[in-house]
């Protein structure tokens, strides 16, 4: 018997290899995708439930002391610097769902069976959860914009109502309770 292997079949061995190595990297970055969505979510419900106790509590401290009432105006900042906050977050979130989407379009494209002729995923980069490669690209600004996040009604409402209410209450303060 000959000790030494077929030079193809090694070549083969290899690239069989390096190929199902690709493929569970693949998918523990779908798992990964999937944990770092439900981590920002967790953040941003957080994000939430300690802007309201922080920012009723600003103004219930203020509401204290009459001295201290033109600084109610100022609890404006507080939802605002949240709002940038779960804004971010949101940026974040959606940047891995495009990424999951790309990774969804690939699987269901002829790229995948040309990947499986090959041993080898073809046009496709494994291991991006937050889908650095397509930050510029125009479809990924048009999908994952900070701009438009900050617009979310789950968090415009929210947040932009803790504003219009702080600065509702410091007018009612200053203008029309003596």
């Amino acid at each position: 018997m000959n000790s030494k292997q077929d030079p193809k079949q090694e070549q083969y061995d290899y690239r069989d290899n390096y190929f199902k190595y690709q493929q569970s990297i693949l998918s523990e970055e779908l798992g990964t995708i999937e944990k770092t969505i439900a981590r920002l979510d967790d953040a941003i419900n957080s994000n939430k439930n300690w802007a309201i106790p922080v920012w009723a509590g600003s103004i219930s401290i203020l509401l204290q002391n009459k001295a201290l009432y033109d600084y109610i105006l100022f609890t404006a900042a507080i939802p605002l610097l949240f709002w940038f906050a779960a804004a971010r977050a949101y940026y974040h979130q959606n940047a891995a769902i495009y990424r999951q989407s790309k990774i969804s379009e690939y699987l269901n494209s002829d790229k995948l069976e040309e990947s499986f002729r090959e041993k080898r995923f073809v046009d496709f980069v494994v291991l991006d959860v937050m889908g650095v490669q397509y930050h510029g690209t125009e479809e990924f600004r048009k999908s994952v914009n900070y701009w438009r996040v900050l617009t979310y009604k789950s968090i415009a409402i929210l947040f932009g109502g803790m504003i219009l209410l702080s600065i509702a209450t410091w007018l009612l303060l200053m203008f029309f309770i003596p």
